[in-house]
């Protein structure tokens, strides 16, 4: 039950009616006036389901092909340009755009291609088969479509890549990542679990591993999940217990109500040392979540929290969690007459109260630590900080540049999050 649920009947002329999401971006002005704190072969899917993983390329591709991608944010060389005349794409052009704590992510090896050539959820063709291989695959599509999973979750094992740019491929299923699972990179996918939703049963990603006295000492690390989609799921969107040395970046999440719960590890034991970047996501409209932290040291920057309905993100249970140039966006409003029904709930709820929590200290929970720098409130949105001095300090990891949070990042956030479909084409 929401924290909001409060009855008002005696409250007039207000609204916060629920808006569609082309119409929930405020203009320039309405920033500036919140609160800043400080070819031959075109690359096209092949029809053909026979063969083997292959190393050989598909053949060349227009040289006027455009890519659809976001410039690098860390403090590195010019990164490597694609040139868009064969695929798979260039492994390092993908590689080039890690950045945080998911960089130590190697993923699979480039020269071991495995081609998805079907769309079923197993035999010797289909994403499973390349998962769940001990083969440290880079995996790409053949095929476009749906994999619609059965009943058994995928199970990927380490020292894998599935790199779904320039391809519209959907997963329709649970991804179980278990311990000691290192080395995974997840990119350009949409990945989804509707079926759970009524229930709210199973999380479209779930990751759990054993925790150590230092982020190497964990088995399960090194991830990078980067340009997904997250739609409609069981319980989570993507929930950790006990991985560390991850990134989540440029993904939009939507028509869900959790979207990450990062706690205690599979033994449920303290998780000191989880580390987590989350960079230029865009949660639209996600009830709560986004996330929820417990224990260890998140790096949030340049994500827009869009219009939650319970809350936008919280740090637990002495957590160190830095917050710099994001959008913090409420939804408008102080109250709702007759009500605000929450469109991620299973059960119906709907609120009285249009909560503007963006940031809190300890939601449901012992309080986590919190610094907040140059993020931008909107519609209200109430930014916590606790005891920022206690929050580490992201030089001590690793070097990015964040941009301003205003109207131009959000435009990008809305432009560029997602599957990049149109990569190189």
């Amino acid at each position: 039950m929401s924290r909001y649920l409060l009855l008002v009947p005696f409250l007039v002329g207000c609204a916060a009616a629920a808006e569609t999401k082309s119409s929930t971006e405020a203009s320039d002005s309405d920033i500036s006036s919140e609160t800043v704190v400080a070819s031959e072969d075109t690359g096209s899917p092949s029809e053909e389901d026979t063969g083997r993983p292959s190393e050989e390329d598909s053949g060349p591709l227009p040289d006027s092909a455009a890519m659809d991608t976001a410039p690098p944010l860390a403090d590195t060389a010019a990164p490597p340009s694609e040139e868009c005349k064969s695929y798979p794409f260039a492994a390092e052009t993908l590689l080039a755009e890690k950045l945080g704590f998911g960089a130590s992510a190697k993923g699979g090896d480039p020269k071991k291609v495995f081609r998805v050539k079907s769309l079923a959820d197993s035999g010797p063709t289909t994403l499973r088969a390349a998962l769940e291989s001990t083969e440290p695959y880079w995996i790409v599509f053949d095929v476009e479509g749906t994999i619609l999973l059965g009943e058994d979750a995928i199970r990927p094992k380490s020292n894998k890549t599935v790199d779904g740019r320039g391809r519209a491929v959907v997963v329709d299923g649970l991804i179980k990542i278990g311990a000691g699972t290192k080395n995974l990179i997840f990119s350009d996918l949409t990945l989804q679990y509707p079926r759970g939703f009524k229930t709210s049963s199973g999380d479209t990603i779930s990751i759990s591993g054993h925790a150590g006295a230092s982020a190497d000492a964990y088995d399960t690390r090194d991830m990078w999940f980067h340009h997904l989609e997250l739609g409609r799921s069981g319980d989570g969107q993507i929930d950790v217990r006990g991985g560390t040395n991850i990134t989540i970046s440029w993904t939009h999440l939507h028509s869900h109500a959790k979207a990450f719960l990062h706690q205690k590890d599979a033994d449920n034991l303290p998780s000191p040392f989880m580390r987590i970047t989350y960079h230029h996501n865009w949660f639209e409209k996600i009830t709560r979540r986004g996330p929820l932290f417990y224990y260890g040291q998140a790096d949030f920057f340049n994500n827009w929290q869009h219009q939650w309905y319970e809350f936008g993100a919280s740090s637990n249970s002495g957590a160190q969690f830095l917050s710099e140039n994001n959008i913090y966006e409420a939804r408008p409003g102080t109250y709702c007459i007759p009500g605000c029904p929450d469109p991620n709930s299973p059960t119906g709820d709907s609120d009285y109260q249009v909560s503007k929590e963006a940031l809190v200290s300890g939601w449901a929970g012992e309080p986590g630590y919190i610094k907040s720098v140059g993020d931008l409130a909107l519609e209200g949105a109430k930014i916590a900080t606790n005891n920022p001095t206690k929050v580490f300090d992201r030089a001590t990891f690793y070097a990015a540049k964040p941009e301003v949070a205003n109207a131009e990042l959000k435009a990008r956030l809305k432009a560029l999050t997602g599957p990049r479909k149109t990569y190189c084409k």
